[in-house]
Protein backbone atom coordinates (compact mmCIF):
# COMPACT_ATOMS: atom_id res chain seq x y z
CA UNK A 1 0.00 0.00 0.00
CA UNK A 2 1.28 3.50 -0.80
CA UNK A 3 1.28 6.17 1.88
CA UNK A 4 1.05 9.79 0.69
CA UNK A 5 2.63 12.44 2.86
CA UNK A 6 2.18 15.27 0.37
CA UNK A 7 -0.86 13.81 -1.35
CA UNK A 8 -2.85 17.04 -1.65
CA UNK A 9 0.10 18.97 -3.04
CA UNK A 10 0.97 16.24 -5.52
CA UNK A 11 -2.67 15.97 -6.56
CA UNK A 12 -2.80 19.72 -7.26
CA UNK A 13 0.39 19.64 -9.32
CA UNK A 14 -0.66 16.62 -11.39
CA UNK A 15 -4.12 18.01 -12.07
CA UNK A 16 -2.72 21.45 -12.84
CA UNK A 17 -0.15 20.12 -15.31
CA UNK A 18 -2.77 18.12 -17.16
CA UNK A 19 -5.30 20.96 -17.31
CA UNK A 20 -2.71 23.42 -18.58
CA UNK A 21 -1.49 21.02 -21.26
CA UNK A 22 -4.85 19.57 -22.35
CA UNK A 23 -6.17 22.11 -24.85
CA UNK A 24 -8.68 21.13 -27.50
CA UNK A 25 -7.21 19.80 -30.74
CA UNK A 26 -10.18 18.52 -32.67
CA UNK A 27 -10.51 18.03 -36.38
CA UNK A 28 -12.75 20.42 -38.35
CA UNK A 29 -16.20 20.30 -36.76
CA UNK A 30 -19.59 21.92 -37.34
CA UNK A 31 -19.99 25.42 -35.98
CA UNK A 32 -21.95 24.30 -32.90
CA UNK A 33 -19.13 22.01 -31.82
CA UNK A 34 -16.49 24.64 -32.46
CA UNK A 35 -18.56 27.09 -30.45
CA UNK A 36 -18.75 24.52 -27.66
CA UNK A 37 -14.95 24.35 -27.60
CA UNK A 38 -14.76 28.14 -27.52
CA UNK A 39 -17.27 28.40 -24.68
CA UNK A 40 -15.42 25.78 -22.67
CA UNK A 41 -12.08 27.53 -23.16
CA UNK A 42 -13.63 30.85 -22.12
CA UNK A 43 -15.10 29.15 -19.08
CA UNK A 44 -11.66 27.92 -18.01
CA UNK A 45 -10.21 31.41 -18.42
CA UNK A 46 -12.86 32.90 -16.14
CA UNK A 47 -12.42 30.12 -13.60
CA UNK A 48 -8.66 30.52 -13.38
CA UNK A 49 -9.17 34.26 -12.85
CA UNK A 50 -11.66 33.56 -10.05
CA UNK A 51 -9.49 35.18 -7.38
CA UNK A 52 -9.84 38.53 -9.14
CA UNK A 53 -13.63 38.53 -9.10
CA UNK A 54 -16.11 36.13 -7.49
CA UNK A 55 -18.49 36.72 -10.39
CA UNK A 56 -15.99 34.90 -12.60
CA UNK A 57 -16.85 31.60 -10.94
CA UNK A 58 -20.56 32.00 -11.66
CA UNK A 59 -19.82 32.96 -15.25
CA UNK A 60 -17.46 30.00 -15.62
CA UNK A 61 -20.31 27.68 -14.64
CA UNK A 62 -22.68 29.37 -17.10
CA UNK A 63 -20.21 29.08 -19.96
CA UNK A 64 -19.32 25.44 -19.34
CA UNK A 65 -22.99 24.47 -19.21
CA UNK A 66 -23.50 26.30 -22.50
CA UNK A 67 -20.57 24.34 -23.94
CA UNK A 68 -22.15 21.05 -22.89
CA UNK A 69 -25.52 22.10 -24.30
CA UNK A 70 -23.87 22.82 -27.66
CA UNK A 71 -21.95 19.54 -27.65
CA UNK A 72 -23.06 16.87 -25.19
CA UNK A 73 -19.96 14.83 -26.10
CA UNK A 74 -17.43 17.53 -25.19
CA UNK A 75 -15.29 15.59 -22.70
CA UNK A 76 -13.12 18.62 -21.87
CA UNK A 77 -16.21 20.58 -20.81
CA UNK A 78 -17.33 17.83 -18.44
CA UNK A 79 -13.82 17.67 -17.00
CA UNK A 80 -13.89 21.41 -16.32
CA UNK A 81 -17.36 21.25 -14.79
CA UNK A 82 -16.22 18.49 -12.45
CA UNK A 83 -13.18 20.53 -11.49
CA UNK A 84 -15.35 23.57 -10.69
CA UNK A 85 -17.54 21.51 -8.36
CA UNK A 86 -14.46 20.03 -6.72
CA UNK A 87 -13.15 23.54 -6.06
CA UNK A 88 -16.44 24.19 -4.23
CA UNK A 89 -15.75 21.10 -2.08
CA UNK A 90 -18.49 19.20 -3.90
CA UNK A 91 -16.30 16.28 -4.89
CA UNK A 92 -19.16 13.79 -4.92
CA UNK A 93 -20.95 16.05 -7.41
CA UNK A 94 -17.77 16.09 -9.50
CA UNK A 95 -17.84 12.30 -9.67
CA UNK A 96 -21.52 12.32 -10.63
CA UNK A 97 -20.76 14.71 -13.50
CA UNK A 98 -18.00 12.45 -14.75
CA UNK A 99 -20.19 9.34 -14.53
CA UNK A 100 -22.86 11.04 -16.66
CA UNK A 101 -20.23 12.07 -19.20
CA UNK A 102 -18.66 8.60 -19.35
CA UNK A 103 -22.06 7.01 -20.02
CA UNK A 104 -22.86 9.53 -22.76
CA UNK A 105 -19.55 9.56 -24.59
CA UNK A 106 -18.50 5.88 -24.35
CA UNK A 107 -15.35 6.22 -26.49
CA UNK A 108 -11.59 6.47 -25.96
CA UNK A 109 -12.19 10.18 -25.29
CA UNK A 110 -13.42 9.15 -21.83
CA UNK A 111 -9.83 8.41 -20.80
CA UNK A 112 -9.36 11.81 -19.17
CA UNK A 113 -12.78 11.52 -17.52
CA UNK A 114 -11.84 8.20 -15.91
CA UNK A 115 -8.51 9.71 -14.84
CA UNK A 116 -10.23 12.69 -13.18
CA UNK A 117 -12.74 10.37 -11.53
CA UNK A 118 -9.88 8.34 -10.10
CA UNK A 119 -8.27 11.48 -8.67
CA UNK A 120 -11.50 12.62 -7.03
CA UNK A 121 -12.18 9.17 -5.62
CA UNK A 122 -8.64 9.14 -4.26
CA UNK A 123 -9.17 12.43 -2.43
CA UNK A 124 -12.35 11.05 -0.85
CA UNK A 125 -11.41 7.44 -0.15
CA UNK A 126 -7.74 6.82 -0.89
CA UNK A 127 -6.78 3.76 -2.93
CA UNK A 128 -9.86 1.54 -3.04
CA UNK A 129 -11.11 -1.01 -5.56
CA UNK A 130 -13.27 1.68 -7.15
CA UNK A 131 -10.34 4.10 -7.36
CA UNK A 132 -8.11 1.49 -8.97
CA UNK A 133 -10.84 0.53 -11.44
CA UNK A 134 -11.18 4.15 -12.57
CA UNK A 135 -7.46 4.41 -13.22
CA UNK A 136 -7.35 1.04 -14.97
CA UNK A 137 -10.17 2.17 -17.27
CA UNK A 138 -8.28 5.43 -17.91
CA UNK A 139 -5.16 3.48 -18.81
CA UNK A 140 -7.08 1.20 -21.18
CA UNK A 141 -8.74 4.14 -22.91
CA UNK A 142 -5.46 6.04 -23.24
CA UNK A 143 -3.85 3.01 -24.84
CA UNK A 144 -6.75 2.87 -27.31
CA UNK A 145 -6.04 6.48 -28.30
CA UNK A 146 -2.35 5.67 -28.86
CA UNK A 147 -3.14 2.49 -30.81
CA UNK A 148 -5.57 4.37 -33.06
CA UNK A 149 -3.06 7.16 -33.68
CA UNK A 150 -5.74 9.78 -33.03
CA UNK A 151 -3.60 12.33 -31.19
CA UNK A 152 0.04 12.01 -32.24
CA UNK A 153 0.75 15.55 -31.02
CA UNK A 154 -0.25 14.54 -27.50
CA UNK A 155 1.54 11.24 -27.08
CA UNK A 156 3.80 12.70 -24.39
CA UNK A 157 0.79 13.89 -22.37
CA UNK A 158 -1.06 10.61 -22.84
CA UNK A 159 1.95 8.53 -21.82
CA UNK A 160 2.33 10.75 -18.77
CA UNK A 161 -1.22 10.18 -17.65
CA UNK A 162 -0.77 6.44 -18.18
CA UNK A 163 2.27 6.62 -15.92
CA UNK A 164 0.31 8.30 -13.15
CA UNK A 165 -2.42 5.67 -13.32
CA UNK A 166 0.18 3.23 -11.99
CA UNK A 167 0.99 5.60 -9.14
CA UNK A 168 -2.60 5.52 -7.95
CA UNK A 169 -3.00 1.77 -8.40
CA UNK A 170 -0.31 0.88 -5.89
CA UNK A 171 2.45 0.46 -8.49
CA UNK A 172 4.90 3.16 -7.42
CA UNK A 173 8.00 1.66 -9.05
CA UNK A 174 6.18 1.25 -12.37
CA UNK A 175 4.90 4.84 -12.16
CA UNK A 176 8.38 6.28 -11.59
CA UNK A 177 9.83 4.17 -14.41
CA UNK A 178 7.12 5.28 -16.85
CA UNK A 179 7.53 8.95 -15.90
CA UNK A 180 11.29 8.78 -16.32
CA UNK A 181 10.77 7.27 -19.78
CA UNK A 182 8.59 10.25 -20.72
CA UNK A 183 11.28 12.65 -19.48
CA UNK A 184 13.90 10.80 -21.56
CA UNK A 185 11.72 10.69 -24.67
CA UNK A 186 10.66 14.37 -24.47
CA UNK A 187 13.48 16.12 -22.57
CA UNK A 188 12.67 19.63 -23.83
CA UNK A 189 8.92 19.53 -23.24
CA UNK A 190 7.18 21.52 -20.51
CA UNK A 191 5.81 18.22 -19.23
CA UNK A 192 9.32 16.85 -18.69
CA UNK A 193 10.30 19.94 -16.72
CA UNK A 194 7.22 19.61 -14.52
CA UNK A 195 7.77 15.92 -13.93
CA UNK A 196 11.37 16.48 -12.89
CA UNK A 197 10.07 18.78 -10.18
CA UNK A 198 7.49 16.21 -9.09
CA UNK A 199 10.00 13.37 -8.90
CA UNK A 200 12.64 15.44 -7.12
CA UNK A 201 10.30 17.00 -4.58
CA UNK A 202 7.50 14.54 -3.98
CA UNK A 203 8.40 10.96 -4.79
CA UNK A 204 10.92 10.99 -1.98
CA UNK A 205 7.93 11.46 0.33
CA UNK A 206 6.21 8.26 -0.77
CA UNK A 207 6.62 5.02 1.08
CA UNK A 208 5.59 1.52 0.11
CA UNK A 209 4.28 -0.80 2.76
CA UNK A 210 2.54 -4.20 2.68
Amino acid sequence: MIKFRNGQILFAIILGVFLICSGCNRETKPNSLLLSIEKNNQSAEFFFNRFQDEINVEYAFELVYEAIKLDSLNADAYSNLAMYYNWQDKTEKSIQVLDVAIDKIDSPETASLYFSKGLYLFTLEGITDETQLAFEMARNRYNEIIDQGNRPEKVDLIRSEIAFTYLFTDSLDRAIREIQEVITAYPDSELAKGYKVIINNFFSDFESSP
